[in-house]
């Protein structure tokens, strides 16, 4: 009796093991012919020893029945297997080098991969791995994870092109996590419908995750295809779906621009749109984030990850942004001229909401990538908003731009920054030394629904990062700082490269270069960012030399100074002589008596203000003379003649007759 109960246990413990075996390794099928799916013929079964691979073609036990949820799939080198009219599943796959797997028609016939069933309950992990080829331009061939399936994986070298890919919801137990990866190459070619999408009737235990591999591409190429699905039933309780891009989502075919297309915000429930420090996204002409409420759409883009939105005509993201770390960016078409919509940039950083938008006020349709940090490339000055904001024109320097620049109360923290208007907010773009600030108009609430917008023009764009900020820092451009000897005394003349907020000019005199006095005020022209000229005459300059500086102050408080310019006009007897006067015929000689050493210009003007002669000479500070030749045709009048250098400007009339 013991022997009978002893020998019964061993046979029970058997069995166990066996079934467990096979719960763990499935059957393999694997073909032994081309032909249908449906058909025995086609296949031979093994006992899977773990690694899904079969013995040699014509070792197994010829099949009883089709492959089903429970079996692992092998189809050979050199076998064709057709769908055979109807939707097929299987626990895993491997479709070998010169196989092919396709629906052989284009009505939608379904792969479910990791289905499972007897034996194989939840969780379960299997591989598609396709080094073959599966499906084709018009085969109606697609995917969809079993109702069993934790986690899928698709890869392999082959070509891999089919109708969708889709994940059906209340997959798996309560639970419903299911992890499906894809590293390798995929071309998805649905019509007028989603494409790709973790989201197809959704359930609240839903907890999808979708993760296409580094270096892999995966690809929608049909105009009216698109990514996700947005919207579906009612109410709440959707699940959370994440995709996780850290290769490339290529959905540049797509010509669609309704809302509701690649959009990731449900009427419920949770979207995560990731794309990672190798990832990349390639819009369409629509991508949106949030047209349908209540649901959640959380969007990021890692350091070195990119949006490319430059298709997008459409994107429709209320209020809601990218959440960005370092060189993580979105890059978009800004369209040239007058009269376009403002194209905007939806960026933030850990929750914040720091759009950048541009409207270009000129020129051709340019490219911009934009990213956002919340530490500038340098120290910015006091009272700056914590945040950079990063910029590249397609052309450095070619349109005249509008910039808006957003942010709400939430982002200030502790950085002293005021936006209620009580002190002026300034935008200072990065030239590579230095921040030059250009004083910005302000709206807006400061709220999420009504952040503030700095807005500014830019002509021509030249910085590649902008913060916002209360400290003017901009040193008042000065430019063409000169004293030249005149008739009445000593002219100084001055330009101002970029005139804004300036209160007043005053031009200061010196004898030694440390003490100076006010000569004049002068009031601004413009305030308007334009270079403006400006010119007097000092009338009583000393003997010996003369010192000239420009202070200006702005209405803030800031004070500036231009360079230092020096002359002497202690040298007797410098004077210039034109001979003969009236000119009888077309020469004239033009001498320069005791002037300072110096490279002089030599030029004749007619009574229009036209040149009709001009030479440079090197002047070694002796008497130097030289002939200018007149024009043959040279009409009889008064003429001037310019001698003029970096120090001192003589002009003589003389008469041509």
């Amino acid at each position: 009796m013991k022997k009978m109960f002893t020998r019964f246990f061993c046979l029970l413990l058997s069995v166990l093991l066996l079934a467990n075996a096979e719960a763990q390794n499935p059957t393999i099928y694997a073909s032994v012919a081309s032909g249908s799916w449906a058909s025995a013929a086609t296949w031979e079964t093994f006992t899977n020893s773990g690694n899904n691979t079969p013995g040699a073609q014509g070792s197994g036990t010829p099949a009883a029945g089709a492959p089903s949820g429970t079996h692992f799939v092998y189809i050979r080198s050199g076998h064709t297997i057709t769908m055979g009219g109807a939707n097929r599943s299987c626990f895993g796959m491997l479709v070998e080098n010169g196989a092919k797997l396709w629906a052989n028609e284009a009505a939608d016939r379904r792969v479910q991969l990791v289905n499972g069933g007897t034996g194989f309950t939840y969780p379960q992990s299997g591989t598609l791995t396709n080094n073959g080829e599966i499906g084709g331009d018009n085969d109606g061939i697609y995917f969809e994870p079993g109702t069993n399936c934790q986690n899928v994986t698709i890869n392999g070298s082959g070509s891999t092109i089919v109708r969708m890919l889709r994940v059906p919801g209340g997959l798996g137990s309560a639970s419903g996590v299911l992890n499906i990866t894809i590293d390798k190459n995929i071309t998805f070619t649905r019509t007028n419908n989603y494409a790709l999408s973790l989201i197809y009737n959704p359930q609240p235990t839903n907890d999808f995750t979708l993760t296409i591999a580094a270096g892999r591409t995966v690809t929608l190429n049909n105009a009216s295809g698109y990514f996700s699905n947005n919207g579906l039933g009612s109410g709440s309780g959707f699940g959370k779906y994440t995709y996780n891009i850290n290769g490339t989502l290529d959905l540049s075919a797509s010509t669609q621009t309704e809302n509701f297309l690649t959009a990731f915000s449900l009427e419920g429930g949770e979207v995560n749109l990731n794309v990672g420090s190798t990832g990349v996204i390639k819009t369409g002409a629509a991508f949106n984030s949030s047209p349908v409420a209540p649901g959640v759409a959380n969007l990021t883009i890692a350091n070195g990850g990119v949006v490319d939105a430059t298709l997008a005509t459409v994107m429709n993201f209320n209020q809601n942004a990218f959440q960005v770390t370092g060189t993580g960016a979105v890059i978009r078409s800004v369209p040239g001229g007058s009269g376009n919509p403002r194209t905007t940039f939806p960026l933030g950083i850990g929750g914040s909401y720091n759009p950048l938008s541009i409207s270009s006020k000129s020129g051709p349709t340019e490219v911009y990538t934009v990213g956002l940090t919340n530490v500038p490339v340098v120290p910015p000055p006091a009272q700056t908003l914590p945040r950079a904001w990063g910029i590249a024109e397609g052309t450095p320097g070619g349109n005249a731009d509008t910039l808006r620049f957003g942010w709400t109360l939430a982002d200030v923290g502790g950085s002293g920054f005021v936006s209620d208007g009580s002190q002026t907010v300034y935008v200072a773009g990065w030239n590579g030394s230095q921040w030059i600030t250009t004083p910005a108009l302000v709206t807006g609430a400061g709220t999420l629904a009504d952040p503030y917008v700095a807005r500014v023009v830019v002509e021509p764009f030249a910085s590649t990062a902008y913060i916002l900020t209360n400290t003017n820092t901009t040193p008042v451009a000065f430019v063409n700082v000169r004293g030249t000897k005149v008739a009445a005394g000593i002219q100084l003349d001055f330009g101002n490269a970029i005139e804004s907020e300036v209160k007043h000019y005053t031009i200061e005199k010196s004898n030694d270069g440390r003490n100076f006095t006010t000569l004049v005020v002068l009031q601004p022209k413009s305030n308007n960012g334009l270079l403006n000229s400006y010119s007097f005459v000092d009338n009583n300059p000393y003997k010996g030399n003369n010192f000239y500086r420009v202070r200006s102050e702005e209405v803030y408080g800031a004070v500036k100074y231009s360079p230092v310019v020096s002359i002497n006009t202690s040298r007797a007897g410098a004077n210039v002589n034109v001979y003969p006067n009236p000119v009888k015929g077309n020469n004239v000689s033009i001498q320069l008596e005791n002037l300072e050493k110096a490279v002089y210009n030599i030029d004749i003007f007619n009574n229009l203000g036209q040149k009709v002669f001009t030479r440079q000479l090197r002047h070694d500070g002796n008497n130097s003379t030289i002939v200018a030749d007149l024009p043959v045709a040279a009409k009889a009048g008064v003429y001037s003649v310019h001698v003029t250098s970096t120090l001192t400007r003589y002009v003589k009339s003389i008469i041509v007759e």
